[in-house]
């Protein structure tokens, strides 16, 4: 191995030398006069400016079609009626979603569980009294959610 690299280091080096002596009769082409920047930086700021025009107005596109839409109360197809917190991160839901009530069971995972009400739902509790901020106990709901289920 170490005798075929002396072989082509001495090639290698016996072609050098023959190229040194003699030499070439090559010259580099004359240096080109240098442009004028003048347009090349008005088309830089066009194409600039042109990429900040399609920028923004993506960017006003995207505000105008993901902004909330303001709706009055009456508008609303879904309202939350009201809502009673079983733990820290649990709760249920009553909501009229047009003309019908749910019941929505929510927890961190999400929905575990829905349940439609046909009625006044405060009608159905027994015992229920309005002016008691307390709102109706779990075993009433759930009594109420096992009725339902059975009715259905």
């Amino acid at each position: 191995m170490t005798q075929g690299f002396e072989v082509l280091s001495s090639i290698v080096t016996t072609l050098l030398l023959q190229a040194a002596q003699t030499g070439t009769d090559y010259t580099p082409p004359d240096v080109p006069p240098a442009p004028d920047m003048g347009p090349i930086l008005w088309r830089l700021a066009g194409m600039m400016g042109f990429i900040f025009l399609i920028l923004a107005g993506l960017t006003f596109w995207i505000w105008f079609v993901r902004r909330p839409v303001r709706m009055t109360q009456d508008e609303r197809q879904l309202r939350l009626i009201h809502q009673t917190w079983l733990g820290r991160r649990c709760c249920l839901n009553l909501i009229e979603a047009r003309s019908c009530r749910l019941v929505v069971a929510v927890d961190p995972q999400g929905i575990k569980f829905c349940q439609p009400v046909s009625g006044d739902f405060a009608s159905l509790l027994p015992g229920y009294d309005p002016r008691d901020q307390s709102g109706p106990s779990v075993e009433e709901i759930m009594a109420l959610l096992a009725a339902a289920r059975t009715a259905a």
